[in-house]
């Protein structure tokens, strides 16, 4: 990797859409700029958001401007600029008239690493909305300023955005409209390059380009395939992935096809892979397109810096696939910050050594942002469903909560009838029935110690050491 990589340390919002005043940290609980957060919580309380306000923090240098044109700092704006006034009124949090969007932006800064000693290039965007009593927009100020405007006037900061809602291409390489990705992103309406296209015109490229480019080609096509038999989980060396050219089969012209043999010793078209598969296929393989346009020049592209932001990952994924996806898109692309939203526990404990942020509702302050919540090592799918990453009562189903609940009811009452009694033996042994070695002695200690344990809390029974 050669060039100076920019990530994003930092992002505040105040009153934007579901939100109070939060902060959401990138750094990990180590301090290190982490390669991966992961951002969880219940669906519809503003996990896009806080991707959609990177994206719009994201200073942009004017299109208008010169080749060697000495730009002034005032002339960088933020992306949400560029969007109607009507939207950005919309984001205002409702009952509130004025919201913010803060974002830090670091340059030179290795993923995974320490601030250390030197001083690092920093770019913050600074965004204002304030609206009047009848919620017009009536203030709309985005200043933009960096400690080294010698860089951050000369270098983009790399953003590719996807949405949950990830369209399959069908031969759009050439489509001037998805050259940035962030519009349609923020749009929610993310249309991917087409996967199947790119890998022909690589292929192509690596036949019959002169010697240079030739060489340039052959190497990301062996870059990109060694990256999707890496993430695919049935596919186990590069010999899987055949990327075929047109061939006169009997006078008949038939067309190149990409086809990949699973572990089982099926030999599958691109075409008629399934929705996860050729989700991720796409997605991927749109990301190193994008990268190698990006840096043109470089001899690594899946090598080299930028910011990513994915909405929903897990989508369509297989249980397996979510626990090792994580991992394996950071050997593939081991210089991307990576910042996704999910639901799956199975994500959580794959991205271990992550950084986490846990999205709550509070009526009062809207929502918050819980940056690196405790520890997760060695825990169970189970009890990470019921901690405060995804709140579950528990993690039996609605079932045996009702059985639960009705026993609960029983054992609190005072004085039981006959009827209860026997209703009360009968949930107990249904309760001891489910597969978890517990029998109705257990699930009595159980009580007595969880009971107990709640005394000492209370300071009802004090404890001396």
């Amino acid at each position: 990797m050669n060039n100076i990589p920019i990530y994003i340390k930092e992002l505040n919002l105040s009153n934007i859409r579901t939100f109070g005043d939060v902060e959401l940290k990138l750094e990990n609980e180590n301090g290190e700029l982490s390669q991966w957060t992961l951002i969880l919580g219940d669906n519809g309380i503003g996990k896009s958001t806080i991707l959609q306000s990177i994206a719009w923090a994201k200073p942009q240098l004017p299109n208008n401007s010169d080749v060697g044109e000495i730009l002034n700092i005032e002339r960088i704006e933020p992306i949400i600029s560029d969007e109607e006034n009507s939207t950005l009124v919309k984001i205002v949090r409702n009952n509130m008239n004025t919201a913010k969007i803060n974002a830090v932006f670091l340059a030179d800064r290795a993923i995974n690493s320490l601030a250390g000693k030197k001083k690092i290039k920093s770019c913050e965007t600074k965004i204002k909305i304030g609206l009047t009593a009848d919620r017009n927009l009536e203030e709309f100020d985005t200043p933009v300023t960096t400690n080294s405007e010698k860089f951050f006037l000369n270098n983009n900061i790399i953003i590719f955005a996807y949405s949950a809602s990830r369209k399959l291409g069908n031969q759009n390489i050439t489509s001037v409209d998805l050259e940035d990705s962030i519009p349609n992103f923020l749009k929610e309406q993310t249309e991917l390059y087409d996967a199947e296209e790119i890998l022909h015109t690589i292929n192509y490229a690596s036949l019959g380009a002169d010697k240079k480019d030739k060489i340039k080609y052959e190497r990301f096509k062996s870059n990109v395939i060694d990256m999707l038999v890496s993430i695919l989980p049935d596919f186990e060396n590069v010999e899987s992935i055949n990327i075929s050219t047109p061939k006169l089969v009997n006078g008949i012209l038939r067309q190149g096809q990409v086809v990949i043999s699973t572990k089982y010793g099926e030999s599958i078209p691109f075409s008629s892979f399934s929705l996860g598969y050729k989700n991720v296929i796409s997605w991927t393989v749109d990301l190193a397109w994008r990268l190698f346009n990006q840096y043109p020049e470089s001899d690594a592209p899946l090598s080299e810096p930028a910011i990513v932001l994915i909405d929903e990952i897990d989508q369509h994924l297989h249980p397996l696939w979510q626990n090792e996806i994580i991992s394996n898109l950071t050997n593939a692309f081991p210089n991307i910050q990576f910042i996704a939203t999910a639901h799956s526990p199975l994500m959580v404990q794959a991205a271990i050594n992550g950084n986490y942020a846990v999205l709550q509702f509070d009526s009062n302050e809207g929502v918050k942002i819980i940056n690196e919540p405790k520890g997760i090592d060695g825990w169970r799918v189970d009890q990470i469903l019921t901690s405060e990453f995804f709140n579950l009562k528990s993690s039996r189903g609605p079932q045996y909560d009702q059985i639960f609940k009705e026993r609960e009811k029983l054992k609190n009452k005072n004085k039981l009838s006959k009827s209860e009694k026997e209703k009360l033996k009968d949930l107990t042994e249904k309760l001891a029935q489910y597969p978890t070695g517990d029998n109705p002695e257990e699930l009595e200690n159980r009580e007595i110690i969880s009971a107990l344990a709640k005394k000492i809390r209370d300071n009802k029974i004090p404890i001396s050491l």
